[in-house]
């Protein structure tokens, strides 16, 4: 009869994504280890979203829905009739369906034994809290998996991108709290999420390529350190350093975590179980620095093109140590800002539509010149400062809150 101890487990690691920059291959490298615990991929990046809809936490209620909502965690190539969160859809994206002509293994949960022991640790009765429930079923997966979880198992969490909602559930609820994103020379990160859109089948089907580009621009955005609270155990990773200094940068890693060296940290996994990214063979070895070429998405853009977008986030480019031209920042604001008029190559090749053209070009002239909020608030602050809107404001008696225009860029994990 196994027993549930909310203070079981040494902490959680989540690992977020910037672009396309290997989340799923930090998940999968640490999967194997023996003081690691974790689910497939992002399959529960939804969790408190699924949490919040979730209206009656009775322990009964709650265990059936979680198992009627996340089956595909049993059967990789389920689809639910009626309901879809982040990540209960996950078997196809994932590449966890079972392909024998490809060599690939299904990556599943054992069903009986995980289910055997949820029965046996969560109360019938009583009402769930997210953060208990969330640590049972990890309790379980360790069951299910035959793997030993005690005081020095890590919940490694999958959660794509963490915004500050989905993390309710595990503040001070945890005893340690590692937060890690992982990172990609900036613009090639989410040119490799428009290939993605643009070439697998899966994918291709539900974006417009009109968005191509506005999508990218406001993920581009997304870098700032959000989570209150989180600053000191937060971390970036980059995906380069892991491809191309692979001891070193697993030993950092491991040494923030306070966990021993692993040779299974050389495998990738989920559930213990073989995975590749995709079938294609660049993927077939885990770490392969062919994977992170610039060359696999020249065809998408131009110097340009590349030049103006990374100029746009140039202070990621500066805080991660990614190169950009070795020239006074002003001349390379205004080359990027001569490029606005013409379109990117995504955009001649698609056939976007001018609107969304235009939507694009005014987004990115926000991003150059670092105005974070479209209002007229934020814009009249740039020019004329904020102790004029202070006194603007003053008149009819409204409190300004202080804009924060200069959130810290998450450090590079050393």
């Amino acid at each position: 009869m196994i027993k549930y101890n909310k203070d079981l487990f040494k902490g959680i690691l989540t690992i977020n994504s910037y672009g396309c920059s290997g989340s799923g291959l930090m998940l999968s490298l640490l999967d194997g280890h023996p003081n690691c615990i974790g689910f497939q991929d992002t399959l529960l990046a939804g969790y408190q979203d699924w949490w919040n809809k979730l209206k009656n936490k009775n322990g009964s209620n709650v265990l059936a829905d979680f198992l009627d909502l996340y089956e595909v965690m049993f059967n990789p190539s389920y689809k639910h009739p009626t309901r879809s969160i982040h990540g209960n859809v996950l078997g196809e994206f994932s590449n966890f369906i079972e392909d024998k002509k490809n060599g690939v293994t299904e990556i599943s949960v054992p069903k009986e034994p995980f289910i055997q022991c949820l029965n046996e640790i969560v109360d019938l009765n009583k009402d769930e809290t997210a953060s208990d429930f969330f640590k049972k079923i990890h309790i379980a997966l360790g069951a299910a998996l035959g793997k030993d979880i005690s005081s020095n198992t890590i919940i490694v969490h999958g959660s794509s991108n963490m915004h500050p909602h989905r993390a309710e559930f595990i503040k001070d609820e945890f005893k340690n709290v590692w937060n890690m994103l992982m990172v990609r020379d900036p613009v090639i990160s989410h040119y490799a999420q428009i290939k993605r859109w643009i070439e697998d089948p899966i994918v291709s089907g539900f974006h417009d390529p009109n968005n191509h580009i506005v999508d990218t621009l406001k993920y581009m955005q997304s870098f700032y350190f959000s989570i209150e609270g989180w600053k000191n155990c937060t971390r970036a990773v980059r995906l380069e350093d892991v491809h191309n200094n692979f001891d070193e940068t697993m030993n950092q890693i491991i040494n923030w975590l306070n966990i021993p060296w692993s040779d299974n940290l050389k495998k990738s996994t989920f559930l213990d179980i073989n995975w590749n990214f995709s079938n294609n063979k660049i993927h077939s070895k885990p770490i392969n620095p062919k994977i992170i070429s610039k060359s696999r998405y020249k065809y998408l853009f131009t110097d340009s093109d590349y030049h103006l977008l990374s100029m746009s986030v140039w202070r990621l480019y500066k805080k991660w140590n990614y190169i950009i031209p070795n020239r006074w920042l002003i001349i390379n604001i205004l080359t990027a800002i001569l490029s606005l008029f013409k379109r990117l190559k995504v955009e001649k090749d698609y056939k976007v539509n001018l609107i969304k053209i235009i939507e694009a070009r005014l987004t990115l002239l926000m991003m150059l010149f670092n105005i974070n909020k479209i209002s007229k608030k934020s814009i009249i602050i740039k020019i004329f400062g904020r102790n004029f809107l202070n006194k603007i404001l003053k008149l009819t008696n409204r409190k300004i809150d202080r804009l924060n225009s200069s959130s810290s860029i998450i450090e590079l994990l050393k």
